[in-house]
């Protein structure tokens, strides 16, 4: 980004690194910002927006830290300055990722469902509604409170589209930031009742590409928010099949995971565990 040579990694524990890759085969890693500087959260998910980072905070996989977000100043990357951080009071494990749009940042923040913050300040972060979500969709059973988590996130026009982990997709209207509130949901009806976990999201026209975890991707027709329509499926016959059963799930030959949309060529670039990177063809 900026046309810099800078690789910017979250590290949880250890931190924010940043790498100068000039030498794409030995980089060089040039400066660390600890957790100490940011609350002493774990850093989770890092987004740059301009000169500035998005620092998704705290621990995703327990519940021993908080929720938050902090904003780092990278004009120089040498010398980073963290304008401000942000701890959601109350919060039970950290956030996962975030969605940058017209000053306000839109947190997934895992248990603690859509945290909306006001970021035109970067030096004041400010506080503006949360929404926790439901589990009593889709799935009869919700009593594993460890499995419903806002995980990926993607905005598009007044709606956030949140991949609620085991309870499949939340749409949420954020016209009014102050006021954000649910609107719709959705959950792929193979997955009803089974293992499901919508991992990660991202959205290109009328079309949102979601990660399923071990039942691959899938592609919703969005142009009517109000009825989701899904125009297609993606899933390795050696990938597991729908299950109840954690030791099928979990040996699965992939897990579909983070996941972007490249326009220029018409591919999406998704991570898939044990599959390593899939690259796949969605120009028709």
């Amino acid at each position: 980004r900026l046309d810099r040579p800078y690789v910017y990694l979250s590290n949880k524990s250890a931190g924010l690194k940043i790498y100068n890759v000039s030498n794409e085969s030995n980089p060089l890693l040039v400066a660390t910002v600890l957790p100490s500087e940011y609350g002493n959260l774990d850093a989770i998910q890092v987004i740059q927006e301009g000169p500035y980072l998005y620092l998704t905070l705290g621990d995703i996989w327990n519940t021993n830290q908080q929720a938050g977000l902090a904003i780092l100043d990278v004009a120089n990357p040498l010398q980073v300055k963290v304008l401000d951080y942000y701890i959601h009071p109350g919060s039970s494990g950290g956030a996962g990722s975030v969605y940058i749009k017209d000053g306000i940042a839109y947190l997934a923040a895992m248990r603690n469902g859509l945290i909306v913050l006001d970021v035109h300040d970067k030096s004041n972060i400010l506080f503006k509604s949360q929404v926790k979500f439901s589990n009593a969709f889709p799935h009869e059973d919700s009593s594993n409170v460890a499995a419903f988590n806002a995980r990926g996130i993607w905005v598009k026009d007044s709606i956030a589209y949140i991949c609620y982990d085991r309870c499949g997709l939340r749409l949420v209207a954020i016209s009014d930031p102050l006021h954000a509130k649910q609107i719709g949901q959705y959950c792929y009806e193979p997955l009803i009742d089974k293992a499901t976990a919508y991992n990660s999201i991202c959205i290109y026209n009328n079309y949102a590409f979601l990660s399923l975890d071990y039942y691959g991707m899938e592609i919703l027709d969005i142009s009517d928010p109000s009825h989701l329509k899904q125009v297609s499926w993606w899933h390795p016959p050696t990938w597991a099949d729908t299950t109840n059963n954690f030791q099928i799930w979990a040996n699965s030959r992939g897990h579909a995971n983070e996941l972007i949309y490249d326009s220029s060529c018409h591919k999406i670039y998704m991570a898939c565990g044990r599959t390593d990177i899939a690259v796949l063809d969605v120009e028709d």
